[in-house]
C-alpha cells in the first residue's frame, strides 16, 4: 500500500510540473496597422497610437527562414505575393505572440520620398522569395539613429526554437 501511495505521489508531481517555455510555441508574425500616427517630424510609427489589424499578413507558418546577418526573411509563395501587391508606404509591426518587437514600413521601390527613421521592408531583388529589412529608406543616413530591433533576442529565440534561424 505504501508503494502505491508513493507511486501516485510521484506521478502527480510529474503531471503537475510545467515544462519551461523555450519559445517553440511563440509565433513570429507581421501585422499591418489598422491605424497609427507618425512621430512628429519623422517617418516613424508612434507606438502609443498604433492599432494592429486582427490577423497577420505574414503568419508564423509563412516564415520559412530568417538570416540574421543579412536581415532577410524567406517566405512562402503566398506571403511573398501579398508583399508584392503592396503599393506606397505601408506600416507594419513585427510581433512575437502578438507583442510588438518593432514597427516599420514597406516602402515601394518607386517612392521618391525617404523614410529615414524606421526599419524598412523591401523585396529582396536577388531572390524571388525573400524580403529584406533595412535601416531607413532608401538606406541609413549619417546622424540618424534607428532603434534596431531586427535581431531582438526574443525574436531570435522564437525563430531558433522553430528551426527557422540561419
Amino acid at each position: 500500500m505504501k508503494k502505491l501511495c508513493f507511486l501516485l505521489a510521484i506521478a502527480s508531481l510529474l503531471v503537475s510540473c510545467k515544462k519551461e517555455n523555450t519559445g517553440a510555441e511563440k509565433k513570429v508574425e507581421f501585422y499591418l496597422l489598422e491605424s497609427f500616427r507618425y512621430v512628429t517630424g519623422q517617418c516613424k510609427v508612434d507606438a502609443m497610437s498604433a492599432v494592429m489589424k486582427a490577423t497577420p499578413f505574414i503568419s508564423n507558418e509563412d516564415i520559412i527562414q530568417y538570416a540574421r546577418s543579412a536581415y532577410t526573411y524567406k517566405l512562402s509563395a503566398a506571403a511573398i505575393n501579398r508583399v508584392k501587391a503592396f503599393e506606397g508606404r505601408i506600416p507594419f509591426a513585427v510581433t512575437v505572440d502578438k507583442e510588438v518587437i518593432y514597427f516599420g514600413f514597406f516602402n515601394d521601390i518607386v517612392l521618391s520620398s525617404s523614410c529615414e527613421h524606421s526599419i524598412s521592408m523591401n523585396l529582396d531583388w536577388g531572390s524571388a522569395d525573400k524580403i529584406l529589412l533595412q535601416l531607413g529608406y532608401p538606406g541609413s543616413v549619417a546622424g540618424v539613429t534607428i532603434n534596431d530591433q531586427r535581431n531582438n533576442t526574443i525574436l531570435l529565440n522564437a525563430l531558433a526554437s522553430q528551426g527557422k534561424l540561419k
